[in-house]
């Protein structure tokens, strides 16, 4: 069993340390506390328990750090920390935010020799994962974020499009050549709503809209192949295929079951055989590093900087 530590908010680690505990493949060693000033507490019987006072400690301790989103002032310097550590790495996509920041964790994490995956991102998302066999070289990927324009939260457009591009690239598997880009912009602050067509070298095409003034919310992606239309629902939470049958006259549909709606079951999972096979086999920071590559040439078409911009 790998020992396992917790690292972020007492918020995030309370809603996920049962899921950390049950795991058969990971021994819970303790947790770090980030905003143990702020006020927030866990129960008694998970402090008494896990609580560790002292990061480096911990960190001497374990050999997989979970980090989960970080404040601004503490997410690159404790990443940097636990890459140091010698400690494998599965770390909230927020927690990164540049190609800059991505190449330099990068660098570190393949000098320290850790392996290292994201977290809290679509590519790792039951529903995603559940699709990915019915998606064998696509002609067009057509994806659709909305939020309703009534919602207070606020959407960082950069942590939206790196959802979308995390899932893409994962299906995709070629370069990119081509970037187009609409920005509308209803308030005259920034584009509320943008648009972006990526062109592939094999020939695919992936089209990424996001509408920050939605009269609903929608969040879904369609994968388009030969004989075949794959629709991932995330918000109904469900797969829906409509194919050719033999005749290639009519059509059917079908809705795709899902085995394992626990994303965190499937992120322990997928890096519990990474570092078993001491090689990543899912989304880890070269992907990240892609992703952000990416983005930077939206950015740079729409001419702002996203991971600014939100509603």
């Amino acid at each position: 069993m790998l020992k396992i530590g917790l690292v972020g908010s007492a918020y995030l680690i309370e809603k996920h340390i049962d899921s950390v505990v049950k795991s058969s493949n990971f021994q819970l060693v303790g947790y770090y506390n980030v905003n143990a000033n702020s006020g927030s507490k866990l129960p008694t019987s998970i402090v008494n328990q896990y609580e560790f006072c002292d990061l480096n400690e911990l960190l001497h301790q374990t050999q997989l750090i979970y980090l989960f989103s970080l404040s601004e002032d503490d997410r690159m310097p404790i990443t940097i920390q636990v890459i140091k550590s010698a400690n494998h790495l599965l770390i909230d996509k927020s927690n990164i935010k540049s190609t800059i920041e991505a190449k330099q964790l990068l660098d570190l994490a393949e000098e320290a020799g850790v392996i290292t995956q994201m977290s809290n991102i679509s590519a790792l998302s039951p529903l995603y994962k559940a699709s990915k066999e019915h998606l064998a070289l696509p002609i067009l990927i057509e994806s659709v974020t909305n939020i309703h324009y009534k919602n207070k939260s606020a959407y960082l457009l950069n942590d939206l499009l790196c959802d979308e591009l995390s899932m893409i690239i994962n299906t995709v598997n070629a370069n990119l050549k081509k970037v187009t880009t609409i920005g509308v912009d209803i308030s005259n602050r920034f584009p509320e709503v943008i648009n972006a067509l990526l062109e592939f070298d094999n020939g695919c095409n992936a089209s990424i809209t996001i509408n920050t003034v939605a009269d609903d919310d929608k969040k879904t992606i369609i994968f388009y192949t030969a004989g075949a239309t794959t629709t991932v629902d995330f918000l109904d939470n469900k797969i829906k295929k409509v194919y050719a049958l033999d005749n290639q006259k009519d059509f059917s549909e079908k809705e795709i079951k899902v085995m394992d709606n626990s994303q965190l079951n499937i992120e322990l999972s997928a890096i519990s055989e990474s570092i078993k096979q001491q090689k990543s086999l899912s989304t880890d920071l070269h992907d990240m590093l892609k992703i952000h590559e990416i983005l930077n040439k939206i950015s740079e078409k729409l001419k702002i900087n996203l991971s600014l911009v939100q509603d």
